[in-house]
């Protein structure tokens, strides 16, 4: 058989035996009637299109809601919070951290003197200032009470009643009506509490190099162990004083041994880092100075105005009784100030 031949007759067999593959997926495809100009259109299926689309939707909501739900509430814009205790402040709060603070009376004024709280959350600050006035006795059957100025998220003051209340069990958290808080800036005076905050920034400041001389002698002279021995209680507390209530007879069950204990650990820690042991006793110092600053602004019904000098002379038995109770700490502090 000639090679032509061949070829012919196995082109034939192929043929016969290979299925028509092209001409069975043409036979699928449906085609719409040709427009105006002749052309063809291939069908699509519309409703499983749609279908397809829907569910892409759904599927893209579901994703955001899910994330929103997972970042948490938006931070919000800009805002007052107003904390009332009996010492009252004003926070700041833009994008959910404080920016300024501002007291809103003398009381949150001795608590914010040296304090930051920009940079805290609305939630960390509160708790902030509540732990410093319940460090003070400060907290009132009142309890804490918050009011906001301004648009806040959702349920931001729900968030924060939560945790002041779980971190101060003992006292009723709740919001402060409208009266309550136009009461509280009723009595505020911008332009007092200014001169208020600046008095007392130049009065404290004025108590520290005398109150310093007074610890540095207390702790280095070496006779705190002898003085506990011979000296009694009133007497010893009168010249320990400025050493903090760790150092002296404040409960009256504290030991000699408990005490001396104590003078031991301050020594050391003061030979360390004297800056620091300063800071900690003047912070205590001023807690118990702080009635001398009231008892300077307080307003004296039967004077004449003349600055309060007529007050200040004729509280002398007081001022005596009170330095008595402090010891020479105080009396050498407020001749410094002088």
């Amino acid at each position: 058989m000639r090679s032509d031949d061949m070829l012919k007759t196995l082109r034939e067999e192929a043929e016969l035996h290979t299925p028509d593959v092209r001409g069975g997926v043409l036979s699928k495809v449906q085609y719409a009637a040709p427009d105006a100009e002749g052309e063809v259109l291939v069908r699509t299926d519309r409703k499983r299109m749609l279908w397809l689309a829907s569910l892409f939707g759904v599927l893209l909501i579901a994703l955001i809601i899910i994330g929103a739900l997972l970042m948490g509430p938006a931070a919000g814009g800009s805002f007052r919070l107003v904390v009332s205790i009996n010492p009252s402040v004003e926070f700041t709060v833009e994008e959910g951290k404080v920016s300024s603070a501002r007291s809103l009376n003398r009381d949150a004024a001795v608590l914010l003197r040296g304090e930051t709280f920009a940079g805290e959350t609305a939630e960390d600050a509160c708790i902030h200032f509540a732990t410093l006035a319940e460090g003070k006795n400060l907290i009132t059957a009142d309890g804490i009470r918050l009011y906001v100025e301004g648009t806040a998220e959702s349920g931001f003051l729900e968030g924060i009643r939560g945790s002041l209340a779980e971190k101060f069990s003992g006292y009723t958290v709740t919001d402060m009506d409208e009266t309550a808080y136009a009461d509280l800036f009723a009595q505020y005076n911008k332009e007092e509490m200014d001169d208020f905050e600046d008095w007392l920034e130049r009065e404290f400041e004025s108590k520290r190099d005398g109150f310093e001389q007074e610890v540095k002698s207390r702790l280095e002279s070496g006779e705190y162990e002898n003085d506990l021995k011979t000296l009694d209680r009133e007497s010893f507390n009168a010249k320990y004083r400025c050493l903090g209530e760790d150092l002296c007879f404040t409960d009256g069950d504290e030991t000699e041994e408990e005490l001396l204990e104590e003078y031991r650990e301050l020594l050391e820690e003061w030979r360390r880092a004297p800056a620091h042991v300063l800071d900690e006793l003047f912070s205590e110092f001023l807690d118990e100075i702080e009635d001398l600053y009231e008892d300077t602004f307080s307003p004296d019904d039967d004077d004449d105005d003349d600055d309060d000098d007529d007050d200040r002379d004729d509280d002398d038995d007081d001022d005596d009784d009170r330095d008595r109770a402090l010891g020479a700490p105080f009396r050498g502090a407020v001749a410094a100030g002088d």
